[in-house]
């Protein structure tokens, strides 16, 4: 009887043990993630982490193991996350690019026309139209320099409504092609060769690989 009892005492001090191991190697684990992504660790925009580590009278098999579950599904939580929100802002990013190289093009065409219109209505033989002298006294010269800092802010709003007012006309145009967002997995074989391929067949669609 007693070498059956120490043979039982032995059995559960060593099953102890292994558990108090595998808790401590969940709780490295979670401060590993911790450290090696500390980008993830604080953001009012992140998940929580669900980690929780039990105390010490709480060791046990099933808690070592649901620590371990919870700490990696939250890291896999945040990746996935962060991943959709890296493919969003691609796409935002491109529609933006697309958008403006629209404007910018219909812009060109029209300022080459209304300059070759001018340029033509011209005789060849009237002169060259000089920019007249303007001279700016002290008060003049005074008023600009303490309205500087507001045309900085005005020139920045100007810009802002200027991008604004080009997307604005590039969409309601007549001739305005809306992009198509073409999604393209890694899984496909040679996939690094398909957005060229669909550039040069139709250059309305924005090729995106994830």
């Amino acid at each position: 009887m007693g070498a059956a009892a120490s043979r039982r005492r032995a059995l559960r001090s060593e099953a102890m043990s292994s558990v108090a191991a595998k808790v401590r190697a969940a709780r490295a684990f979670g401060e590993y993630l911790s450290q090696s992504h500390p980008e993830n660790s604080n953001g009012a925009d992140d998940v929580p982490i669900r980690t929780w580590f039990p105390k010490e009278n709480l060791f046990s098999f099933q808690t070592a193991t649901t620590t371990m579950q919870a700490v990696f599904r939250g890291y896999a939580e945040r990746k996935r996350r962060k991943r959709e929100n890296d493919s969003a802002s691609v796409i935002q990013r491109n529609f933006r690019k697309h958008l403006r190289m629209v404007g910018s093009r219909r812009v060109k065409a029209q300022t080459f026309a209304e300059r070759r219109e001018r340029s033509f209505s011209r005789s060849w033989s009237d002169p060259t139209p000089m920019k007249a002298d303007t001279s700016h006294d002290s008060r003049d010269s005074s008023d600009l320099q303490s309205s500087h800092c507001t045309l900085d802010e005005v020139c920045e709003d100007l810009d802002w409504d200027t991008e604004k007012g080009l997307e604005a006309v590039a969409c309601d145009a007549e001739g305005f092609l809306p992009p198509k967002v073409m999604l393209i997995s890694s899984k496909v074989p040679k996939a690094e060769y398909i957005p060229t391929i669909i550039r040069r067949d139709d250059p309305s669609i924005i090729p995106i690989l994830y």
